[in-house]
This record gives C-alpha cells, sequence and structure tokens, in this order.
C-alpha cells in the first residue's frame, strides 16, 4: 500500500514539475519573440 502510493506521489511531483518547465520554457521563448518583433 505505502509503495503504491509513493510511487503515485512521485509520478504525480514529476508530472508537475514538467509542466511547469513546459510552461517555462513556452514564456521564455514567447519572450524572446516579442524582443524580436519590436
Amino acid at each position: 500500500m505505502d509503495k503504491t502510493t509513493n510511487a503515485r506521489k512521485e509520478s504525480a511531483s514529476s508530472l508537475f514539475t514538467q509542466a511547469g518547465l513546459t510552461q517555462i520554457t513556452k514564456n521564455t521563448y514567447e519572450q524572446k519573440q516579442i524582443e524580436k518583433s519590436l
């Protein structure tokens, strides 16, 4: 039981981290595009 719960927490947190990194990368890219067009 504990192992399953722990594995779920870990995969959820890694998914959350991946989503966060993707969002940061996207924001950085958009920022660079905006700077180019100015």
